[in-house]
């Protein structure tokens, strides 16, 4: 934590351990749209987003990862009401300046991987963590799909077979900055994408024409934006990777599920439909 004494400094220039290369430039003034302890959404005037995430979290596809002293120092001015500006070299307040000059990574997803559906269902029935609306994964990998679930398998299927998925009624629904069936939506694209029968046609699963600004929050519409373009928070990136070893792969699950208040556990219960509809697939 910043001490006492480094407040009263008064200014600080601070560079970012890392910008995500996907982030956008939301060019004039920055309202705080939400901020925890890990993370602080920066939202402008026409809804464009990015997040400032504190070292030791992650850091997503909107994101600028910070050192742990300087996210809280930059925090606690943004929670007093000092505004923040974006301009060409970075995020500029009366008592600090982030300069844009830093290493960038790539979050888009390139790595293709199959995940075991019997795997995936063992680790997750073991899971006594609470979704969003379903109740706690355990339950939900345990019993017969609720029609809200089923209704995730049918517009896969419509996908699969050269239709459109139509998501608006899902989008926006459930609690949180992120909303629950956003964030299933968001582990759907995620399978979709790192899957090499199906990562050709991932674009279309989530249709370029529908306006997510009107159907969920502004953060929540901002991640789902950078998915249908394949872009994902580092962690998703590394469950890509760790592919069917299934040691490696619980502990990144548990890694996930400290996303949030519901979104880990919402995203791995749609990265668990996708493997569903894969699995009736293959069966048929």
């Amino acid at each position: 934590m910043m001490t006492v004494a480094a407040f009263m400094r008064g200014h600080m220039n601070i560079k970012p351990v890392m910008i995500s290369q996907s982030a956008p430039e939301p060019f004039g003034e920055l309202s705080v749209f939400g901020a925890s302890e890990k993370a602080i959404n920066l939202v402008n005037t026409e809804g464009k987003l990015i997040t400032l995430h504190c070292y030791g979290h992650g850091i997503g596809p909107a994101g600028w990862l910070l050192r742990e002293d300087e996210f809280y120092y930059i925090k606690y001015f943004l929670e007093q009401g000092h505004p923040a500006y974006f301009k060409h070299d970075g995020i500029h307040n009366r008592h600090f300046n982030i300069i844009n000059d830093c290493r960038r990574v790539n979050l888009q997803l390139n790595d293709t991987v199959h995940i075991s559906h019997t795997q995936l269902t063992t680790i997750l029935s073991t899971m006594q963590v609470e979704t969003g609306l379903y109740g706690t994964l355990a339950d939900v990998t345990s019993n017969d799909l609720s029609d809200d679930l089923q209704y995730f398998i049918d517009q896969l299927h419509t996908w699969a077979e050269g239709g459109e998925a139509d998501w608006r009624c899902a989008i926006g629904k459930g609690p949180g900055l992120t909303p629950s069936q956003d964030d299933m939506l968001i582990g759907i694209l995620f399978s979709a994408f790192s899957d090499p029968h199906y990562a050709e046609n991932a674009q279309q699963l989530l249709r370029s024409d529908i306006y997510l600004g009107e159907l969920t929050t502004a953060v929540s519409a901002s991640y789902l934006e950078q998915a249908r373009a394949g872009n994902f928070s580092m962690i998703l990136k590394e469950l890509s990777v760790v592919g069917s070893c299934p040691i490696d792969l619980a502990l990144v699950m548990e890694k996930l599920l400290q996303h949030g208040h519901y979104s880990g556990a919402d995203t791995l219960l749609g990265i668990w439909l996708f493997s569903c509809f894969k699995n009736e697939s293959y069966c048929h």
